[in-house]
């Protein structure tokens, strides 16, 4: 792990990551993140800018609010704000990067233990509107349901802050994994400029992980 970190972490980071506490479970899940981040940025980059760049010259920080950015020598030529989000379900990280205003994604495992969440998740509405889909499907739904509510949190660079009804279900279309959301009352009040906005996520399964990514 030190090796790796060696090849794809900038000395910035470097410094962060050995100075990080905790478990080396965490270091790992960090670390994953990070290459998952700038595999995103250095794809998004190589088709707007045709560079090429290295781990190490992409430099992943983040806000007060714990949200990340990306820059480097490179990043002015960009000429607009890199936006990413990194996400973590087990030994899975996965990441998304793009020039607008926010940008979220959010994994889970599929069939993971979902103790209290539809009581905790979800308020009595969105649970019957979550209801209304059938049989086996409802527990993948309901994970999906869940990511997309962190993903729009991410996109607004603010997380759930502790409340998954600061973001509620609209509507839920189980043909296209499309899940349409809208802030509470006092998101509204804390994002004025998307009050009255309906967000979309997309939602899905892949190799094992329900996944869903939001844009402002």
């Amino acid at each position: 792990m030190e090796a790796l970190a060696g090849i794809i972490l900038a000395p910035e980071e470097m410094a962060v990551w050995r100075q990080m506490a905790g478990a080396k479970q965490r270091r790992g899940q960090w670390l994953r993140g990070r290459i998952a981040a700038k595999d995103a940025v250095r794809s998004f980059v190589k088709e707007n800018l045709r560079i090429e760049l290295s781990p190490e010259e992409i430099l992943i920080s983040n806000d007060p609010n714990g949200r990340p950015s990306a820059s480097g020598k490179w990043s002015d030529k960009l000429k607009r704000r890199l936006c990413i989000s990194i996400s973590h379900a087990g030994p899975v990280s996965a990441a998304v990067a793009d020039g607008i205003t926010g940008i979220g994604i959010d994994i889970e495992l599929i069939g993971r233990k979902q103790d209290g969440l539809e009581e905790e998740g979800f308020c009595q509405e969105e649970r019957a509107l979550l209801s209304g889909i059938a049989g086996h499907m409802c527990n993948d739904w309901r994970l999906r349901a869940w990511c997309a509510k962190e993903s729009l949190s991410k996109a607004l660079g603010s997380g759930l802050e502790g409340n998954p009804s600061n973001i509620l279900l609209h509507r839920v279309n189980p043909e296209t994994g499309e899940i349409k959301l809208r802030l509470s009352d006092q998101f509204a009040k804390r994002f004025p400029g998307y009050a009255d906005r309906i967000f979309s996520a997309f939602t899905g399964c892949d190799r094992g992980l329900i996944f869903a990514i939001s844009t402002l």
